[in-house]
C-alpha cells in the first residue's frame, strides 16, 4: 500500500498496536487500510517513521497528538499521546486469559 496523504494520516486519531514478534513495528488503520509506524531505536535517527510505501519512509520527530501507541508488552512501556499533553509512559501489561 502507497500512503497518498500523509499529511492527513498525521492529523487523523489512529491508534497503533505493537505488530507481534517484532520490537519496532507498530500497525494502525487509516482510512480504511493498514498504516505502520517504526520506533527508531538507533542513535541519531529521527524517533519514529511512518511507512509511505515504495520504499519510502516519513521521519517523525515527534508523535502526532492524535495519535496513540500501545506497545502492550508486559512490564514495557505503554505510551498514550494525548493533544496538548507530553507522552505518558506506563508500565502495563495485557494478560489473556
Amino acid at each position: 500500500m502507497i500512503l497518498a496523504e500523509p499529511e492527513l494520516a498525521l492529523r487523523t486519531a489512529i491508534v497503533f498496536v505493537r505488530v507481534p514478534d517484532t520490537n519496532d513495528w507498530y500497525a494502525g488503520v487509516f482510512a480504511g487500510a493498514a498504516i505502520r509506524l517504526r520506533r527508531n531505536t538507533m542513535p541519531g535517527d529521527n524517533p519514529y517513521s511512518l511507512w509511505l510505501g515504495g520504499g519510502r519512509l516519513l521521519e517523525l520527530l515527534a508523535l502526532p497528538a492524535a495519535w496513540t501507541v500501545d506497545s502492550g508488552r508486559c512490564g514495557g512501556p505503554r505510551v498514550y499521546v494525548r493533544p496538548a499533553d507530553r507522552p505518558r509512559i506506563r508500565l502495563s501489561c495485557n494478560k489473556t486469559r
